[in-house]
């Protein structure tokens, strides 16, 4: 009679635990899991696009995003921007003193300083806090209520119904402040 390995097994709903995997082991894992990710947001980004083109157009989604990521965007971005070109001006000032005593050049040197570099990096940074964290607290809580799903059973795609809207109001809104936060930020630094 062949004996059979009857070894304990787990309790249902308990997990074994991992294997020791080692150093190796676990930064391969690791290097598989950000593979595996990226390859996830790789393809919601794609059909992100093939959306933008291809899909539904639902009347009033976008001016509706644009609303949410512009104009309730707009306060908190001026006043950042506002006293971040007042500092900024402030800074150059005390440098330049050190080295040149002419504040000739001090404006022109501010406005190139801030539309290449500041206004687009700091604005960008500004919009992503606010606008990123609202629509990802958003969505994560329609998958947690499950309005996701909903979604897929009745035949509509979520990526074309709540990604696109966004994902479009964005690009568009996005450069519209960054425009008008760098104007601002000029303005309060020339005041």
């Amino acid at each position: 009679m062949a004996q059979t390995n009857t070894a304990p097994s787990a309790p249902i709903g308990v997990s074994e635990p991992e294997p020791n995997l080692g150093f190796v082991g676990s930064i391969g894992a690791a290097a598989i899991d950000l593979f595996l990710g990226a390859r996830d947001l790789y393809s919601v980004f794609v059909r992100t696009l093939y959306y933008i083109f291809r899909g539904k157009r639902e009347k009033g989604a976008v001016l509706k995003q644009m609303y949410e990521i512009g104009n309730k965007s707009l306060v908190f971005l001026c006043i950042t921007m506002g006293f971040i070109g007042m500092i900024l001006v402030y800074q150059s000032g005390l440098q330049a003193k050190r080295v040149v005593p002419d504040y000739t050049m001090l404006g022109a040197t501010y406005m190139e300083l801030l539309v290449r570099d500041f206004a687009a990096s700091i604005g960008a940074l500004m919009l992503a806090t606010r606008v990123g964290a609202g629509i990802a607290a958003e969505i994560g809580s329609m998958v947690v209520t499950e309005q996701v799903d909903a979604l897929r059973m009745c035949a509509a795609d979520p990526i074309d119904f709540l990604i696109v809207p966004r994902f479009k109001a964005s690009i568009i809104m996005t450069t519209v402040l960054i425009v008008w936060s760098g104007t601002v930020a000029f303005c309060a630094g020339a005041a």
